[in-house]
């Protein structure tokens, strides 16, 4: 495992830790309300969300979810 992985979650971790879907963190990710980076392009992207970034307060004020 290199330095980069070590400082960032995947969207399926940050999806269990939340309890929430995997398509919610991507859509969080896309709307810039984690702090993430996307790697590669266009669909088959991937995010990574650093991991000193608050997580938790994330979905606070999305009342939809």
């Amino acid at each position: 495992m290199d330095a980069i992985e070590c400082q960032y979650y995947t969207v399926t971790e940050v999806a269990t830790v939340l309890g929430v879907s995997y398509q919610t963190v991507m859509e969080w990710c896309r709307d810039g309300k984690l702090a993430a980076i996307k790697i590669g392009a266009g669909r088959n992207g991937a995010y990574r969300i650093r991991k000193d970034a608050d997580i938790f307060k994330v979905g606070c004020n999305d009342s939809a979810r």
